[in-house]
């Protein structure tokens, strides 16, 4: 029975200090930053601070490449449009050279016969 008596009197011991440690960092501004500082209270806000300063850089960096991105992109468009016309040039000449080679095999093939029929 002294067990719990003991127990119940630690318990309510601790209750009285948390309410006290509480009161003391709402009304005591020396005392939170002590309290602050033991914990790490500056050096994670320093910490948060450079993190927050190195992701402010890397969003630089994503906007810039953003920039260049577009303006490959706008590059590249202007390639495949280029692409596109010299494609169309390639088949046209590659039709003419057919109608060529079609005109040639034709004017062989009379200069053949007119050899044949000049021949005694």
């Amino acid at each position: 029975m002294a067990y719990k008596y003991r127990d119940l009197f630690q318990f309510v011991q601790r209750e009285r200090l948390r309410k006290a440690l509480i009161d003391l960092l709402e009304q005591d501004k020396e005392f939170r930053y002590t309290v602050a500082g033991l914990i790490g209270y500056k050096e994670i806000l320093e910490r948060l601070a450079n993190v927050e300063e190195r992701l402010l850089k890397v969003e630089e960096r994503i906007a810039d490449l953003n920039e260049r991105l577009l303006k490959v992109e706008e590059r590249l468009a202007n390639v495949e449009e280029r692409l596109l016309k010299v494609e169309e040039r390639l088949a046209n000449h590659e039709e003419r050279l057919l109608k060529v080679e079609e005109r040639l095999a034709n004017r062989g093939k009379i200069i053949k016969g007119r050899r044949k029929n000049s021949r005694p």
